[in-house]
């Protein structure tokens, strides 16, 4: 195989490892906020329902943007790597079909509709639990 194309491989492979990363990080604060708010006992007051959804809102914000940022680039070597392969010659008609494509269609779009819906599902949840 061409040495450029396993260059982009390898730097896709590594954009995805670090979204992979953004999105555990992201479901780990998640997942602990939810379970936080679902065991507290008292409900928030107005001012400390203000204050943790700027905390996390600031959270969402900064993750998405990482992420968006990672996402994008994954998109851009997945642009080139549609273009290298089909300047080489594989033995493979299958693996120069699949690399030959995008591998995720619409994956920026369905990125923001999940961390949306997602951050939109817990700051309603922080709300929810005002006295």
């Amino acid at each position: 195989m061409d040495e450029s194309i396993k260059k982009i491989i390898d730097i896709i492979e590594s954009l995805e490892s670090r979204i992979n990363s953004y999105w555990n990080f992201y479901i780990v604060v998640v997942v602990a906020t939810i379970g936080w708010l679902m065991s507290a006992k008292v409900p928030f007051t107005i001012d400390q329902g203000v204050a943790l959804t700027i905390a996390i809102g600031l959270f969402f914000i900064a993750n998405f943007l990482v992420m968006r940022s990672a996402t994008k680039c994954v998109i851009a070597f997945e642009d080139e790597l549609n273009t290298a392969s089909q300047k080489y010659e594989f033995d493979s008609v299958v693996l120069k079909e699949e690399l030959s494509h995008t591998s995720m269609p619409s994956r920026l779009l369905l990125s923001y509709l999940l961390h949306g819906s997602i951050d939109i599902a817990v700051i309603y949840a922080i709300w929810s639990k005002l006295a």
